[in-house]
Order: C-alpha cells, then sequence, then structure tokens
C-alpha cells in the first residue's frame, strides 16, 4: 500500500505568503488612492459651492442697490475665506473679482436702467 503524503513545503508556504502580501499592498494603496479622490474632490465641491453661493448673494444685494462698493466686508459676515477685488462700474457692467484660495472667479453684472 502506497502512503500519499501530500502537504506544504517551505517554498510554497512563502509563495502565498508573498502573493498574500502582494494583494493586501494593492488593495491598501487603491483604498488610499480613492480616499485621496474623495477628499480632493469633496474640497472643491466646497470651493464651488462657497464662490457660487457669494455670486448668488452679490447678484440679490447689487439687484436692491445695497452695495456697490463694499460689497467685501457684506460677503466676509457669510463667508470667512471670500475676498472681492478689482471691483469695477463701467457704463452699465459691474464686475468683481471673487478669489477662493488660490482660485479667482469673475462676477459680471448688467444693471438695465430704465
Amino acid at each position: 500500500m502506497k502512503i500519499n503524503n501530500k502537504g506544504v513545503t517551505l517554498i510554497e508556504l512563502i509563495v502565498s505568503f508573498a502573493i498574500v502580501g502582494v494583494a493586501i499592498i494593492y488593495f491598501f494603496q487603491t483604498l488610499y488612492t480613492v480616499k485621496k479622490i474623495y477628499s480632493t474632490a469633496q474640497s472643491e465641491t466646497n470651493d464651488f459651492v462657497k464662490i457660487n453661493y457669494t455670486f448668488r448673494i452679490l447678484d440679490a444685494l447689487i439687484d436692491e442697490n445695497k452695495c456697490f462698493n463694499d460689497c467685501n466686508s457684506f460677503i466676509s459676515n457669510f463667508i470667512s475665506d471670500i475676498s472681492l477685488e478689482n471691483f469695477s462700474d463701467n457704463n452699465n457692467i459691474i464686475s468683481y473679482d471673487v478669489k477662493l484660495k488660490n482660485k479667482t472667479r469673475t462676477f459680471y453684472k448688467y444693471i438695465d436702467e430704465e
């Protein structure tokens, strides 16, 4: 009678652990990349919302003639890290540069004088 001695050799064990180790490294790299992408997307979304909110406030204030030259102090009461720069009032067009962190967007508003 022949006895079949099937077992795990040391080489097979080492190769198995190496394969599992590589798989775990790639898994955690994927998790880190997903977290980084999510954090970046969340930060950019928050910045977009702040700038959009600022544009809406400016639009309403200008429509009500509440601020033409001093919107910056009014806006800073609502959103602390926004600054307004380069106000200009040429003919019927008002423009502001809205600055958040290192991003600058320009707000233009046409005033229809009737």
